[in-house]
């Protein structure tokens, strides 16, 4: 009996144990992004903000952060249930690295320790924000962000365009930014004047803005020129064989005229010859009918 009720105290004990002190870490403020869901997001060389909250605290709890598998820090207590770990200062390097909160509860024996763990993610603002304007389209480019910011174009207020594709610039995921764009097709059908304005919408860092610029150019211009320029071109090439073939066409009518000239003055030169043939036997004819009729002959 006696062992039975030894075993059942153990027993009991252990089942305290596995279901848990109640301490229940978790590490907040969580947020998400289309490339990290559920992660501490920071910015490098600030310190670490992020909390780990106790749902059951006391003075004989201790509260430690991880960073990857060589960081260790040692939590303050600022208040019942939350702990911080300002002494730390993020690096860049710190990027994707797994964060761990770990409670112990050092009143407990033997001492009895929960933890939670999340992804830190570190964030960059771009590097550029550049606007580009041209005759097919309007452009806007932001480089060297992470996550991938989201673009909104605007005329007046009015939203043109907002980012339309995420390109990784770096095939290693732990030291990945991205590029992002915005498009607009045909500026030529906007009036000319109105102002263009491209920024990041700011969510893990601030805002950035490309510089403004203004439609500068006719709303047909691109279209006139287009057209002068095929016009030419079709001209110049149109040109050269025709005259070709005119000057061709002239040689023959040339020839051909020069042939039938030919032709002319040759059926001319015997009716002529024709003509003076019959006029000598008329003419030798008339003497000797004059001659008999004078008794000469």
């Amino acid at each position: 009996m006696r062992t039975q009720f030894v075993l059942a105290v153990i027993l009991f004990s252990c089942f305290s144990q596995a279901s848990g002190s109640g301490i229940s870490p978790s590490l907040t403020p969580l947020n998400s992004s289309y490339d990290c869901q559920s992660c501490l997001f920071s910015e490098a060389a600030v310190p670490f903000k992020f909390k780990c909250n106790l749902a059951k605290d006391s003075h004989e709890t201790v509260a430690e952060v991880y960073i990857g598998s060589n960081i260790r820090q040692g939590g303050f207590k600022e208040s019942d249930g939350v702990y911080g770990f300002r002494t730390y200062t993020i690096r860049e390097d710190d990027h994707l690295l797994k964060v761990r909160c770990v409670a112990t509860d050092m009143a407990q024996d033997p001492f009895i320790s929960e933890e939670t763990s999340a992804t830190l993610y570190v964030v960059k603002q771009p590097k550029l924000v550049t606007l580009k304007i041209s005759k097919a389209s309007i452009t806007c480019v932001a480089k060297g962000g992470r996550p991938a910011p989201t673009l909104v174009m605007k005329s007046n207020g009015i939203i043109l365009s907002t980012s339309q594709s995420n390109l990784t610039d770096s095939p290693r995921k732990t030291n990945s930014t991205y590029t992002t764009n915005a498009l607009v097709e045909n500026p030529l059908l906007l009036s000319e004047g109105q102002t263009i304005s491209c920024c990041t919408v700011p969510s893990f860092t601030e805002m950035k803005c490309a510089e403004e610029k203004k439609l500068d150019f006719e709303p047909n211009q691109g279209n006139e020129e287009v057209t002068e320029t095929t016009t030419k071109s079709a001209t110049t090439v149109r040109s050269e064989p025709a005259t070709v073939s005119f000057v061709t066409q002239a040689s023959k009518v040339i020839v051909s005229s020069e042939a039938v000239s030919t032709d002319e003055e040759k059926h001319s030169n015997d009716e002529s010859a024709s003509a003076s043939s019959c006029g000598h036997i008329l003419t030798v004819g008339w003497l000797m009918s004059f001659g008999v009729a004078l008794g000469t002959i």
